[in-house]
């Protein structure tokens, strides 16, 4: 729907500004709802970007709950 289009175009314009500051070869961002990820990236940088479900920083990120959101862009 709408929802998600607004959602994967955010995300593949963060994911560049991203690629822009920073030097990334592969990387990938996923959505989580309600505490699951959600199967599917909605943007990747690199064309064997691969999610790996057991790595330590995507684990951090589930129980730290740190998270980028489009309000870090605007701050």
């Amino acid at each position: 729907g709408h929802v998600e289009n607004r959602l994967a175009n955010l995300a593949q314009k963060s994911l560049q500004v991203f690629a822009d500051v920073i030097t990334m070869y592969q990387a990938g961002l996923y959505e989580i709802r309600d505490g699951k990820l959600v199967p599917g990236a909605l943007a990747t940088i690199g064309s064997e970007h691969v999610l790996i479900a057991d790595d330590l920083m995507l684990q951090d990120v589930y129980t730290s709950k740190a998270v980028l959101s489009p309000a870090n862009f605007i701050d």
